[in-house]
């Protein structure tokens, strides 16, 4: 087998998203042009090749055949995407599923952004599952109005989900991650729709599961003032503490110096977990320096104290 293919697909694999919600380093939300979207998938140069790689991907048994034939898949490049996309919503098999959905990560870039974003209404939730997260890791502000449609569509399954008990028990796991891969999407794409819904995420015991996911997409819809601006507007001191953890959470990958004047209430914030979001906050936007995972109530009351002289 091909060594470059090998370490390129097992690349792929290590960064494949689906044993975990995070995604991979945000990439600009500006580095493709309109002109620069593909608007067709290329057509493979030998469709029995394609056909051969994909059956032999399926019937695997072994690391290295999985390897193998998805190293065949990948060095076919974005023409294999239709026929992988087909697969994956037939595919009963989960370890079947996360072998086509490694190889989609291996072969589609930011080029292909609305190629892919066609298969958000897809009738298979793991086809749809792919494209939420993968156009949200990729970023594309010209599918903005498209991602909040995905969320509001999203948004409305949920809120059913809530007021029907038996809806709510035999909820899919997988349902509920596309409630939270649409809000991704819908903020990835520069819209300031689902901030309140991921600030509640943000705030809670779900932090360390969305975390790497919540601040890229921060990260990339920073460009668009008014997701700071909505964030900042939560700062108030009528909404609850949780609330306000979550939303500087994200301001720290979202706002600019010029949200510092609203960061810097909450420095003296009852709650710690709070005042320890507006330190994160004001570490990353002014010295550019990673959130500190954990500080003691001495040590941020101490910080706040420092951070109160600076601004």
């Amino acid at each position: 087998m091909n060594r470059p293919l090998h370490g390129l697909f097992r690349l792929v694999c290590l960064c494949a998203p689906l044993a975990a919600p995070a995604w991979a380093a945000p990439s600009s939300i500006t580095s493709f042009t309109e002109d620069e979207r593909a608007t067709a998938w290329p057509e493979p140069e030998d469709k029995g090749a394609l056909a051969d790689a994909l059956n032999n991907l399926r019937k695997a048994k072994n690391e290295e055949h999985v390897s193998e034939w998805s190293a065949a898949l990948v060095a076919i490049g974005p023409a294999s995407a239709p026929r992988l996309l087909s697969a994956l919503e037939r595919e009963k098999s989960e370890d079947n599923r996360a072998r086509f959905v490694a190889v989609l990560d291996g072969v589609t870039d930011a080029s292909h952004t609305r190629l892919i974003a066609t298969s958000f209404d897809s009738k298979s939730i793991d086809v749809r599952l792919f494209a939420l997260r993968r156009v949200a890791e990729l970023g594309d502000p010209g599918l903005r109005e498209r991602a909040e449609t995905a969320w509001q569509a999203a948004e409305k399954e949920a809120e059913a989900r809530s007021k029907d008990k038996k809806k709510r028990k035999e909820a899919d796991p997988k349902e509920l991650e596309e409630h939270q891969r649409s809000a991704l999407l819908a903020l990835a794409c520069g819209s300031a729709a689902p901030l309140q819904h991921l600030a509640t995420v943000a705030g809670s015991r779900d932090w360390p599961t969305w975390r790497a996911s919540i601040e890229a997409a921060a990260s990339m819809a920073a460009e668009e003032p008014e997701v700071p601006a909505a964030l900042a507007a939560m700062l108030t001191p009528k909404a609850k503490g949780n609330l306000r953890a979550g939303a500087l959470r994200l301001l720290a990958y979202a706002g600019t110096e010029e949200h510092v004047s609203a960061i810097a209430p909450m420095l003296d914030a009852r709650e710690n977990h709070v005042k320890i979001a507006a330190i994160n906050a004001l570490r990353r936007i002014v010295d550019g320096a990673d959130p500190l995972p954990k500080l003691s109530t001495f040590d941020a009351i101490e910080q706040a104290q420092a951070w109160k002289k600076r601004i």
